[in-house]
This record gives structure tokens, sequence and C-alpha cells, in this order.
């Protein structure tokens, strides 16, 4: 359908960009009809995915074309005049050239990550969000973490940075996805980890999305993974439900703490492929507004000393099959904690 749409989209634009005709207003069509489409076609390939795939180009393509047509319709009923129309033209060009501009997804700025140590078999990795850096709560929970292991000396236990791409906040989460893809690629040239936990906050979660997608591609069938998202943002371009509906589809345990009242956007609802914990109702008195946003982060941090979830449950896959704990816990359920 979309095909057919951009093949007949495609022949009008031909028609009319090649018109030597100087009426203003067949100009300003030309204008909506071809060069704006486009350019800003671009911008909804980069919110959709990695690379601008003819798919994204035609829905984009097809889809500006009928709202700006929509527009200049109205706006010659209205009888605007033509310093109004080529007003219009000059600020819709500077618009789609910042906005493409802004939008744009920049090669990711991948670090070095720390050598594993062969004689270890499990890896945990914690993954900030956007405004955080491995030296802020990663610190604290690493400490919290490394003492609730029974047996630390088979674990690897560090931090993920990627502070400056995670900062890109209208680009963070398509770069996240690109840093899980490296974090995964990694992971597998590897070949020594048995069992890797992820735990992200916010933006981070795609980080661990990416990951989970690059393992469920490739042969890792050995390879048991657990995910963690801490308050996830899962907005993905204009797609809102994007994290709702795939965080954690891969993941051998999925597990989500999320906050419903705080205001950070895309984090308040439940995963469908997690096991969801809310913790809103654990919240301390007096915290409130974007504070709320990394309290499930300090609940899991402070978690060491529960035995109902949190990094108590980790506890729980030295002692249990990592598979087997959605039997007890199962995606897209929620458990309100006290």
């Amino acid at each position: 359908m979309v095909g057919t749409q951009y093949f007949v989209v495609e022949q009008r634009c031909e028609r009319q960009c090649s018109s030597t005709e100087l009426d203003l207003r067949r100009l300003l069509t030309s204008l909506l009809d071809c060069w704006w489409p486009a350019f800003a076609c671009r911008w909804v390939a980069a919110s959709q995915g990695n690379l601008p795939d003819s798919d994204s180009l035609e829905f984009g393509r097809c889809s500006l074309v009928l709202v700006l047509e929509w527009w200049a319709t109205v706006a010659w009923r209205s009888e605007v005049r033509d310093m109004q129309i080529r007003f219009f033209g000059l600020l819709l060009g500077v618009f789609t050239l910042t906005l493409i501009s802004a939008c744009q997804v920049p090669d990711p700025k991948l670090p070095e990550l720390p050598v594993p140590d062969g004689a270890r078999s499990g890896l945990i990795v914690l993954v900030h969000g956007s405004g955080d850096s491995p030296a802020d709560w990663p610190a604290e929970m690493e400490q919290a973490v490394a003492a609730q292991l029974a047996e630390p000396s088979t674990w690897d236990l560090w931090a993920y940075d990627w502070e400056e791409d995670a900062a890109q906040r209208l680009v963070a989460a398509e770069l996240g996805l690109l840093h899980g893809f490296y974090l995964g690629e990694t992971l597998l040239e590897n070949g020594i980890y048995r069992q890797v936990h992820l735990i992200g906050h916010s933006v981070g979660a795609f980080v661990v999305h990416g990951v989970e997608q690059w393992l469920s591609q490739s042969d890792a069938a050995e390879l048991l993974l657990h995910s963690t998202y801490l308050d996830p943002f899962g907005g993905r371009g204009s797609d809102w439900d994007f994290g709702e509906l795939h965080f954690g589809e891969s993941a051998s345990f999925a597990e989500a703490y999320f906050n419903r009242d705080d205001p950070a956007p895309s984090t308040n609802g439940a995963l469908q492929q997690a096991h969801n914990f809310d913790v809103t109702e654990a919240k301390p008195d007096g915290l409130s507004g974007r504070d709320g946003h990394w309290w499930p982060v300090q609940f899991y941090t402070d978690s060491v000393a529960t035995d109902t979830a949190g990094i108590a449950l980790s506890s729980a896959v030295n002692q249990l099959a990592l598979e087997d704990l959605h039997e007890s816990w199962p995606r897209g359920q929620e458990t309100s904690l006290p």
C-alpha cells in the first residue's frame, strides 16, 4: 500500500518539479511535495531506525506530503497573501533543516571495554542513562551488588560508559541500541561468559535491549541473559510504546522496576516482556518530581537488605535455573512492592 502511494507521489513530484511555470502556488506545491519531504524523511528514518531504509523513506514521504498538502489547501482557501506564503516557506525550510540536524544519528563513541578475567563465567554490567556517568549511581550500586554475590570470584562487575552519547537526548535511544549491538558483539567474540546480567536505567534500557537483540540474532544459545530495567525510558522516535512492547523479549529472564508518578516521559508503564515491580508506594515521603525517576535505582541499590525482590532476587539466579524464574515471576504481570 505504501509503495503504491509512494509511486503516485513520485510521479506527481516529477511533473510539478519539472514545470517551468512561475505561478507561486505551483512553486509552493513543488516545495511541499518534493523538497521538504525529501529532506524531512531523513528525520523520519532516523526516528524509526538506524538507517534510512526504503520503508521509512516511503512512509515519511507519503505522510508528510498528505499533511502539508492539507495545510496548503486550507491556506489558499483562506486567501493567504503571497508574502505570507513566502514567509511560511522560509520558516518551514529553517525548521526542517534544524530538525534534521538535531535528529540525525551520529556514529556512536564506543568505549574500550574491560578485559575479561578468563576464570570468571559471569558478568554484571551497570548502564547509566542520560545525564549520568559511571561515577554516579553505578558506583554505589556496584558495591551493593558485589556485597550480595554468593560467589564473587566467579563474576566480573563493571559499569558501561556511554556518557557523551547518552547526553544527546533526541537520538539517545538509537545510539543506545548501537552501543548495545557493540557490547553484544564483544561478548560473543570473547566467548568466555556463560551468564550475563545487565542493569540499565532510563534510556540506558536501550543499551540493554540492543544486547538482547544482538544475541537473539546470533549463535548465543549457551549464553543466559538476565535483563534488569530500572524506570526504563521506552520511547523510540515517534513510537512511545516501543519499550513497553519489546524490552526483555529475548532475555532468559527480564524484570522491570518502575515508579508510576514521576514526570519523565515514557517511563511509567509496565513492560509486556518482563515481570514488573511497581515501587511507587515504597517511595520515601518528600521524594517528588524528577527525583522519582531515580527512585527505582535507589530501591534496587537498597534492596540488598530485603528478601522480596531487587538484588535479593538476583541471588536466586544462583539457586534456580535463570530461564525458570519467569514461572514464579511471569512476563507482563505486576507486583506492587510496599
